[in-house]
């Protein structure tokens, strides 16, 4: 789902990009290059799912099975696996997209109350046979089973199944996730119980602070004060992580 940041709320768009898995870093990172769809959330609600990914799971397979011509040389194509914030994730694996429910999690089948009692708590893995069995049962009952509403398209590819290829995502997960709100914690610990600073110290370190090179366009974001976390997008919050000594001295 696109957009992040402030605009994440008046604009629901599901964005797709590809990147080729085993070309050069710099040549991955460029999405704006790779674009294959954009659509509304609002048309992909109305119109469903099978229709809106029809198109492009029929040409994920046509090359899969023919390849594409590069130069003189046929190049074998698999679709590897998926990443994306956790929303997008499960609109695509056709897990529930509400985050609130017993079952909220795609990699296994944690309830929302077991994970609340103890958050170290691990369950078995989602297999392919226990999700094709959560999709006959949603399928017999008209309801979610175990968190899964429907099987995803996606699982009529080659090697793709949505239990095992919609992988983390390091911006969204770990930056704007874990990151974000453990910083935040291990921040407001200092403020508050070691007094080592202030969050108006802090605030004015940073706004000071001279970022240089690649980091002078992602700046860290000021903290809230006592917020439950980082204000920043992912590349700002990685930057706070990786220059939070230099500020808070």
């Amino acid at each position: 789902m696109n957009p992040l940041g402030s605009a994440k709320n008046k604009y629901k768009d599901l964005v797709v990009y590809f990147a080729i898995d085993n070309s050069k870093a710099h040549l991955r990172s460029m999405v704006a290059t790779n674009l294959v769809m954009i659509i509304r959330e609002s048309v992909f609600k109305a119109v469903g799912a099978k229709k809106c990914w029809d198109r492009l799971v029929t040409d994920l397979k046509k090359m899969e099975g023919e390849g594409i011509k590069f130069k003189e040389d046929m190049v074998d194509i698999l679709m590897e696996f998926m990443i994306g914030d956790s929303l997008g994730q499960h609109l695509i694996g056709g897990f529930i997209e509400s985050f609130s429910g017993t079952y909220f999690c795609r990699f296994c089948d944690i309830t929302k109350m077991s994970f609340r009692s103890n958050p170290s708590i691990t369950k078995p893995q989602r297999s392919k046979e226990s999700y094709n069995l959560c999709v006959l049962r949603s399928n017999l009952t008209g309801k979610p089973s175990k968190g899964v509403k429907a099987s995803s398209e996606f699982n009529t590819l080659k090697l793709f199944h949505a239990t095992s290829h919609l992988v983390p995502c390091i911006a969204h997960d770990l930056f704007e996730g874990v990151v974000s709100w453990d910083m935040a914690g291990i921040i407001a610990h200092f403020v508050n119980v070691k007094k080592w600073f202030t969050y108006q110290r802090l605030n004015s370190r940073i706004k000071k602070f001279k970022c240089t090179g690649v980091d002078s366009r992602n700046k860290p974001a000021t903290v809230y004060v006592n917020g439950e976390k980082l204000g920043g997008h992912a590349v700002q919050n990685w930057t706070m992580l990786t220059l939070f000594f230099f500020n808070y001295w």
